[in-house]
């Protein structure tokens, strides 16, 4: 199993304070104090995760900047949500999927606040269309918390996912449905020049077989083509002349043997 630590890359906060602007600074801002309301925002690029994975766990890490103390009521909450911009404000906001809440509870006496999102990140990965940003707003009416931002000075405080995940097992055919391996070796074409005559109102099936004899197993290789030639019809003979490219895979060992056989035979 493998873990990759994936910073925010942008984050912004927006307000009823501010309807048709918004927070770019070194916090966002999330909940409400009964009149003024905020929303923050972070992007995740997940480019660095592959996509035949199986994520196993993943975990959002935010640095408080205030409120260390225990309150376990403070209940914060976090939606996936569509992409946002530097032109995202309070009267133009990001759509949220509402069916997928996260809860979390950051007021406490510790220097961070975790949150669980292994289901937005797999559904992440299963969709690449999806945005990979996320909405984070509080469900009380009685406390704002602060949290450091993507943009951050102190890069100690910028808000990061924990991912680990782990490859999709590949499912194995049954023997009978396995292709046998290709060869090992350096492919090598094999010239073969045909001549001669098909009898008047006639039909001849060919095979051309170059037969390559390995000198380190003894085993006799076969590599051949087909071809009819139709001269069914016609009163006279039809006169062959025809080059043949068949490939030998792997190359003949200098050692190797090869001989040329050509069959075949008249049909009705």
């Amino acid at each position: 199993m493998a873990s990759v630590i994936i910073p925010a890359n942008k984050s912004i906060t927006i307000t009823n304070k501010l309807p048709d602007g918004n927070i770019n600074g070194d916090t966002i801002l999330v909940g409400s104090d009964g009149i003024t309301t905020y929303f923050s925002y972070l992007f995740f690029d997940l480019s660095v995760i592959p996509s035949d994975v199986l994520i196993c766990y993943a975990e959002l890490i935010l640095f408080k900047t205030d409120n260390f103390y225990n309150d376990v009521s403070k209940v914060f909450g976090i939606y996936p949500c569509s992409y946002f911009s530097t032109y995202t404000t309070f009267n133009n906001h990001p759509t949220i999927d509402g069916c997928m809440p996260k809860y979390f509870y950051p007021i406490t006496s510790e220097v961070v606040a975790k949150a669980t999102l292994t289901p937005f990140v797999s559904a992440w990965i299963v969709n690449p269309k999806r945005s990979t940003c996320i909405m984070l707003f509080g469900k009380n009416n009685d406390i704002i918390a602060s949290f450091g931002s993507a943009i951050i000075k102190d890069h100690y405080l910028i808000p990061f996912l924990k991912v680990s995940f782990t490859p999709i097992p590949q499912k194995q055919l049954p023997d009978k449905c396995i292709p046998p391996a290709p060869p090992n070796g350096i492919p090598s074409l094999a010239q073969v020049q045909v001549t001669g005559t098909v009898a008047a109102n006639a039909k001849y099936n060919a095979l051309i077989d170059v037969a390559v004899k390995r000198h380190l197993t003894g085993t006799t290789d076969n590599y051949y083509v087909v071809d009819q030639y139709d001269n069914v019809g016609e009163n006279t003979p039809l006169h062959i002349d025809k080059t043949y490219y068949i490939t030998i895979n792997p190359k003949p060992n200098p050692q190797d043997t090869e001989s040329i056989i050509f069959g075949g035979s008249y049909s009705d």
